[in-house]
């Protein structure tokens, strides 16, 4: 039971920085205290929990056999490197539409995961929550 909180208690405290930076973003603020751009933290903040994600199935791979585990070790791979040079080449808008389509495709590789037995489903919900809430204030930071 502690585990299950900790889980729920840490994915809500990461998506707080998405909230926070989609609200600065709306309210016109560029740069923040001892941080810098906002744009710059924001968007490395979401490298750094898509980064973390696909450490989460990359965990998963080395319990998986066969074709599954081969899947999810490149899935992971290609996705965040996608988001990397994305980060590094393009504009805001490119890269949030990029940041969007690789936090859905991790929650598709979380829903097969799921089917497969290795997430609980109360994980898997909490995940399809999370998901479509930073997505939302992704598309939120750039109005």
């Amino acid at each position: 039971m502690l585990k299950e909180k900790l889980i729920f208690g840490l994915t809500v405290a990461g998506f707080l920085p998405f909230l926070l930076g989609a609200f600065f973003s709306f309210k016109g603020i560029e740069t923040l205290p001892l941080l810098g751009s906002l744009d710059k933290v924001f968007y490395s903040y979401a490298l750094v929990i898509a980064s973390f994600m696909c450490g989460v199935h990359w965990g998963n791979a080395i319990m998986l056999e066969g074709r599954q585990a081969i899947k999810l070790l490149l899935s992971s791979n290609v996705l965040i490197l996608c988001a990397w040079f994305s980060y590094l080449l393009f504009t805001t808008h490119v890269l949030t539409l990029i940041l969007c389509v690789v936090f859905l495709t991790l929650l598709c590789v979380d829903y097969f995961l799921y089917k497969e037995n290795v997430f609980a489903k109360s994980y898997f919900k909490l995940r399809l929550c999370v998901t479509f809430l930073v997505v939302f204030t992704l598309v939120l930071a750039l109005v």
